[in-house]
């Protein structure tokens, strides 16, 4: 492949990239100022104080994300940054045990009405990690030992909280990563099922009672679980066209958490399946180009990262949408760019970042 051609799918590429992410955050800044009206009335805010707490979020990343790409090449791979990043995940992870729970769980850290949750820091700290561990030069059956082990603690204290939504997600892409990085499977299997036997721990301890009723309601009766059905319901009536921007009926208490974890039924019942479909496009376009920067990367651990981006960013979309259509049962996981929430944000458009980071100093060195 001559230069001319590898740098004409460099310019597709990124400007695909580019306008995936733009049309997430384009159709979910429109789903969050509709579905949030019923949290404003509920918690007596200005009407659009959730809208411009989520553009702020939005900035915010934007910002972080900027500083990302004007940093030298493999910065974020160093071992020095690796762990001073994973000292502040393991702080940040013990630390919301000093906040309040919310329903059961420890998941939060608050400061002056602003809340982080750690583990939406703890999946790029994964990536990141795993990445570095496993990309040394030369087959080394330590690292991947170091790998697993490291991997089990993280999502472990994931699970503790408890979030076993967003532990059966880090689990998944641990599993990723390692197929990616070669392991044989004997070793992801004695690794998935040390996770499992983690998790299922925690589920029969009472930190579980949450999760084990709405998972009982999910398999055993199929109207028991509230949120999946008017989801279905919103989904439905959209239609084609939708009822148009800010009619919908759904996130008028029939549909809980509407600006958050349901914004695609609120997308599809206001504008229609067109954007739903627009949506599903840009997640499909964010996978295609962050294989295309995977496959060209010019080192194993940059290879590693932005297959374990990429694929991170399309299992949560898959998981959020399948919630969404009655799939799932409800597993509080965010859909990137677009579900209201500064963290899941924050580090959505930070991964995006490092994808393009990636890209752009390829580009430069061909």
């Amino acid at each position: 492949m001559n230069n001319r051609t590898l740098d004409n799918i460099t310019w597709r590429v990124n400007n695909l990239l580019f306008v995936s992410v733009v049309v997430l955050l384009f159709f979910g800044a429109i789903a969050v100022d509709s579905a949030s009206m019923l949290p404003y009335l509920r918690f007596g805010r200005g009407e659009f104080s959730f809208f411009f707490k989520h553009l702020i979020s939005i900035l915010l990343g934007l910002f972080t994300g900027g500083l990302v790409l004007v940093q030298k090449y493999k910065f974020y791979i160093k071992g020095v940054f690796i762990h001073i990043l994973n000292i502040l995940t393991f702080l940040l992870l013990i630390l919301v045990y000093k906040f309040p729970a919310r329903n059961g769980a420890h998941r939060w850290i608050e400061f002056h009405g602003y809340t982080f949750q750690p583990s939406e820091l703890a999946k790029l700290t994964l990536i990141l990690t795993l990445a570095y561990i496993l990309g040394r030069e030369g087959k080394n059956y330590k690292d991947e030992r170091e790998a697993i082990i490291y991997s089990i603690v993280m999502i472990g204290l994931v699970v503790a909280e408890p979030d076993f939504g967003t532990a059966f997600f880090m689990t998944i892409l641990a599993v990723l990563i390692f197929y990616i990085a070669g392991m044989k499977m004997g070793k992801i299997a004695k690794a998935s099922a040390v996770i499992a036997i983690i998790a299922a721990i925690f589920i029969v301890l009472p930190t579980g009672r949450h999760f084990r009723a709405r998972a009982s309601a999910f398999l055993n009766d199929k109207n028991a679980i509230h949120q999946r059905n008017q989801a279905l319901i919103a989904l439905g009536s959209g239609g084609i066209t939708g009822r148009s921007p800010g009619e919908s009926l759904q996130k008028f208490l029939y549909l809980p958490e509407a600006h958050s974890d349901f914004v695609f039924s609120i997308l599809g019942e206001e504008l229609g399946v067109w954007a739903t479909i627009l949506v599903v496009l840009g997640f499909i376009g964010i996978a295609f180009s962050g294989k295309k920067i995977g496959d060209s990367a010019r080192d194993k651990r940059s290879k590693l990262i932005a297959y374990g981006i990429a694929s991170g960013i399309i299992i949560q979309a898959f998981i959020n949408i399948s919630v969404n259509v009655g799939i799932f049962p409800p597993k509080g996981i965010p859909l990137p760019f677009m579900s209201y929430g500064g963290s899941s944000m924050l580090i959505s458009l930070l991964m995006v970042s490092i994808l393009m980071h990636i890209w752009v100093w390829r580009r430069d060195e061909t």
